[in-house]
């Protein structure tokens, strides 16, 4: 779920295809996970704003 004016979401990830999964092991899962390639900032998006989500990290 997002909630576009709090700025905040959630998702609900309860396993894989092949079995369900402890919120820690889903978690994990969730780290290893590579972005969506087509995945990036918008295009007029100021630099340091692309900035800050690597700096709070």
């Amino acid at each position: 779920m997002v909630d576009r004016l709090a700025l905040t979401g959630s998702v609900n990830f309860i396993g894989t295809a092949e079995a369900r999964l402890t919120p820690e092991e889903g978690a994990l899962a969730l780290a290893a996970r590579a972005p969506h390639p087509d995945l990036h900032p918008h295009v007029f998006l100021p630099d340091d704003t692309r900035l800050w989500p690597r700096c709070s990290r």
